[in-house]
């Protein structure tokens, strides 16, 4: 295969080096290297094996149930074998990326018909052809995955019918009571509402009272088990001119790019930020997923269609302004690995830039006083911890 591709010896050292520390397979980690590129190892490898390779595929004849599909895409590994109903003869379609080459060739050796039915196909493609084949499931899991599942957590229902009556009763018990007696009523409300308004202040002076300068977390080297795969998702909606930065700053992460999933999330009908992607060469880990058409177009919904195609252990979440840390990852994994299984998030601090003008300023302080005191105080006293709406860390999302 090194022949066949003018690989230098030394890039497969490193990349043997690299499987071995990473437990993923030398093609894997030359094509994360950008020594060679899918297609061309999956060519070479159909050239090898003396068997069709398939430039494209087209979604409608792939013969895959479901569930086998939406666990496909989420498949830490290579694809299954996928049948293909072309126009001469069914056919076997197989992806390889990790499966050792020595695996393929005693599974076909030998077998003359099993070779007729072979196509190596790129991951890639293939991935792409079930994508397309499951996207009406994927849109339906997506708008009504949850309510269908568990209607009580769904927003669907906006009240309950015990809900309903609850708040009905309250509402004509305080319409009763000022009523029978408005002044008593109006002092009633305000002594609650001051004594309301006195917990919130006396709770943020505690919280003062224990803030400290941030410093950077002193991060162990990992040793042992090879990191796991690290699923990042930045949902887009209009954000073209920001596309460069944002691919600058998730270039920064330092995970290991075989083992790195960042999916960016557009709206169908979003052409601008579209545009603003596909005029960059992106890198084998980053992967465009583009979301159907339909109501609701909110992030929440962006995010519910790419999460069953992950294929992380862990799963951040970014929007498209953010900059985060190049150790944000190794810091929440390290910190995972030393807690319990019982924690399941990681919020990541989050910091405005500075700038000169007094509104920013002032916002930067705001977040200063939250990430610095307010959240770390409610985390110790183990009390419910309202989460923003980014950069947020999540494990055993599978």
């Amino acid at each position: 295969m090194g022949q066949l591709l003018g690989i230098s010896p030394a890039d497969i050292a490193t990349a043997s080096a690299r499987c071995r520390a990473n437990d993923t397979s030398i093609a894997a980690e030359l094509i994360a290297a950008q020594v060679i590129t899918e297609t061309e190892f999956c060519r070479a490898l159909a050239q090898m094996l003396h068997v069709p390779f398939l430039e494209q595929v087209e979604p409608s004849l792939i013969d895959l149930r479901r569930a086998i599909r939406f666990e496909a895409l989420s498949r830490n590994g290579d694809l299954p074998p996928v049948a293909y109903h072309s126009q001469v003869l069914p056919l076997l379609l197989i992806a390889p990326n990790l499966t050792p080459l020595a695996d393929l060739v005693r599974m076909i050796e030998g077998k003359g018909d099993l070779r007729r039915r072979i196509c190596i196909v790129a991951p890639t493609t293939l991935r792409g052809a079930i994508q397309e084949r499951s996207r009406v499931s994927l849109m339906r899991q997506a708008v009504s995955g949850l309510a269908d599942a568990a209607p009580s957590m769904s927003s669907r229902t906006v009240l309950t019918g015990r809900q309903g009556f609850v708040l009905g009763l309250a509402t004509a018990g305080l319409l009763t009571f000022a009523a029978l007696d408005l002044s008593l009523f109006a002092h009633v409300f305000h002594v609650l509402g001051s004594v309301a308004f006195l917990c919130c202040v006396l709770l943020r002076f505690a919280a003062a009272m224990s803030a400290r300068p941030w410093k950077l977390a002193r991060i162990e080297p990992h040793e042992g088990a090879p990191l796991p795969v690290y699923s990042v998702l930045v949902a887009l909606r209009n954000e073209a001119a920001i596309v460069p930065e944002l691919l600058i700053a998730l270039g920064k992460l330092d995970w290991p790019r075989s083992k790195l999933e960042i999916k960016l999330i557009c709206e169908s009908d979003d052409a601008a930020t579209l545009a603003a992607l596909a005029a960059h060469e992106l890198h084998p880990c980053f992967e465009v997923l583009v979301v159907p058409g339909g109501d609701p177009r909110t992030k929440p919904k962006a995010l519910a269609y790419a999460l069953p195609q992950c294929k992380g252990e862990f799963v951040v979440l970014y929007d498209a302004e953010d900059r985060p840390h190049p150790l944000q990852l190794r810091e929440a994994f390290d910190q995972f690995s030393r807690s319990g299984h019982d924690l399941a998030c990681l919020q990541a601090p989050l910091v405005i830039s500075r700038s000169r003008p007094l509104l920013t300023r002032l916002f930067a302080f705001e977040y200063a006083a939250l990430f610095r005191g307010l959240l770390p105080r409610l985390a110790s006293w183990q009390a419910l911890i309202p989460l923003g709406g980014t950069s947020n860390h999540f494990r055993g999302i599978r």
